[in-house]
């Protein structure tokens, strides 16, 4: 009897290499596919989500039931100058992946979104709970715009074509893994270089995170719940701090840090109140397991051991 697989998307980068992982210790076979892979990758093929003739070829070759979607752009500070690739592998190519889910009936496919789709969110109704789904989404990145419309693609797909999917929306994803620039990692990157940071912003700027840990978590229930009620759900640590307050949370992990904020705003994101979680957890049974001080010091733990190996 053929092996039955979760399809991971991206899976050479953080998020999707992380989703692998978690779906493997379950005992859940996975088959992974990136524009490049890794040579210790024993399960993964290069496979590039633009080029639909292969993904034809990887269906008919695997008993693929299942598809999380982690391949794309990772954030509103890559490509920037670049905003058709933007379009062209967040859009284009979730669009080829849904359409693969329509023709060979997948059973879940989970897009990873990011909170990005909801822009700004100042003008934005907010409870005590925080910004849930049910809000209008404004982006004002291209980044942001090419998630809500692979969203609103995805839900076309449900309406129109029965296909069982559903978009998490990620905050910032920190841990090991993480190659492009962000606060947390280069702060305790500096710490252990026993250099100063300095930021231009970040006083009073509120930015919401999620440890890989947990994000990878919020994914695989997403896409091994026997039903999802809703089309989409938030995903975050369930804090909203300051940058200022991030870094004061990570000197009291590494006390060798010295960092520099000033007042203002993160010129490449937006200014977001905190986010509700709850429909997340209530559907199907996602609760962050890692709060900002437990997850620093994982990835401190990882990143210690990684500049001992040579591998930082």
């Amino acid at each position: 009897m053929s092996h039955e697989y979760v399809l991971i998307t991206g899976c050479s980068g953080m998020l999707g290499n992380a989703v692998m992982t978690e779906l493997e210790q379950q005992g859940i076979k996975t088959i992974g596919i990136d524009i490049r892979i890794s040579s210790n990758q024993t399960n993964c093929v290069q496979v590039d989500v633009n080029d639909i003739h292969a993904l034809h070829r990887l269906m008919r070759q695997h008993v693929i039931t299942r598809i999380v979607h982690c391949g794309a752009l990772s954030g509103p500070m890559v490509e920037v100058n670049n905003p058709y690739h933007i379009f062209n592998v967040n859009v284009a190519g979730t669009v080829n992946l849904l359409e693969i889910s329509r023709i060979y009936k997948i059973k879940r496919f989970v897009y990873c979104s990011s909170t990005s789709v909801y822009g700004d969110t100042r003008d934005l109704a907010c409870s005590a709970e925080g910004i849930s789904e049910a809000v209008r989404l404004c982006p004002r990145s291209v980044y942001g715009a090419t998630k809500a419309a692979a969203e609103r693609m995805l839900d076309g797909y449900r309406s129109q074509h029965g296909v069982d999917g559903v978009s998490v929306r990620l905050c910032w994803v920190y841990g090991s893994g993480r190659t492009t620039p962000e606060p947390i990692k280069m702060a305790l990157e500096s710490a252990l270089q026993g250099t100063p940071l300095e930021f231009e912003w970040g006083i009073g700027f509120p930015r919401q995170y999620i440890y890989i840990r947990d994000a990878a978590q919020a994914l695989t229930l997403a896409c091994m719940a026997p039903t999802v009620a809703r089309s989409c759900y938030n995903a975050t640590s369930g804090e909203s701090p300051t940058l200022d307050v991030i870094m004061e949370s990570i000197q009291e992990v590494v006390p060798q840090l010295s960092v520099k904020l000033s007042h203002g705003n993160d010129p490449l994101d937006d200014y977001q109140d905190k986010f509700d979680i709850s429909a997340i957890g209530t559907d199907i049974g996602f609760y962050p397991q890692y709060s900002l001080k437990k997850g620093v010091q994982e990835y401190l733990a990882l990143l210690s051991q990684g500049a001992l190996d040579g591998r930082r």
